[in-house]
């Protein structure tokens, strides 16, 4: 069984049109690995719904604990979290996921998210700076793609990482469309880890299958 916490809301921006990043307090003796998630405790009508979300920060981040979750029109986490003032208390209970970084130091690592399945793969980024990963994110605009300047400061900085955007719904000077009509042709010798949406999540695992990716090479979390 988790063990349950109490967190402190101390922080909350929308940080794209529909996208809302906040900042708990961390427990003293709450540990998790990077891309883990946890589940908060909301209300609905005088019953508890546990909601889950990737935890956005990474573990060495000893003080706080950082969500990113997209909103949703009249939905449960817009109606308790959008909404809580800054230090309402909410229970959280986790950690959980499988979603973490494999121990295989001879394969690179793919990341391909989309949306605010970019939460899990940011908190391994800065918890494996050093390790040879390459972030794939798709977003509809500019203003979607979360931690844009970050993620590429970090790739000026740090040549393992490799970072590519691409939009869907706008035209800019970057890559456009999919994510699978970015990767190279040999991708069998990579480790790839989903995060997004049923359907991306769906359609990108049956594409990486087909290439030839094994099951074992393909680790995925996907947000419903």
């Amino acid at each position: 069984m988790m063990q349950i916490y109490k967190v402190q809301l101390i922080k909350k921006e929308v940080i794209s049109e529909d996208i809302l990043f906040l900042e708990f307090t961390r427990p003293e003796k709450f540990e998790f690995k990077a891309g883990q998630y946890i589940l908060i405790k909301l209300m609905e009508e005088n019953t508890v719904k546990w909601r889950a979300y990737s935890i956005f920060s990474a573990p060495k981040e000893k003080t706080k604990i950082d969500l990113c979750i997209k909103i949703v029109p009249d939905g449960l986490a817009s109606t308790n979290i959008a909404n809580a003032e800054i230090n309402s208390e909410f229970e959280i209970k986790g950690p959980a996921g499988e979603l973490v970084l494999a121990k295989d130091d001879k394969k690179e690592h793919y990341f391909l998210a989309a949306g605010s399945g970019i939460a899990p793969f940011y908190s391994m980024i800065k918890e494996h700076a050093e390790d040879k990963i390459s972030l794939f994110f798709s977003a509809k605009t500019q203003k979607q793609l979360i931690k844009n300047d970050e993620l590429n400061e970090l790739q000026n900085k740090n040549k393992n990482f490799k970072y590519y955007p691409t939009l869907t719904q706008e035209n800019w000077g970057g890559l456009r469309g999919r994510i699978i009509e970015h990767l190279s042709e040999n991708i069998t010798d990579k480790i790839f880890y989903l995060c997004g949406l049923k359907e991306f999540v769906l359609e990108t695992e049956v594409y990486l299958l087909s290439k030839g990716v094994t099951k074992e090479n393909i680790k995925k979390e996907r947000y419903s």
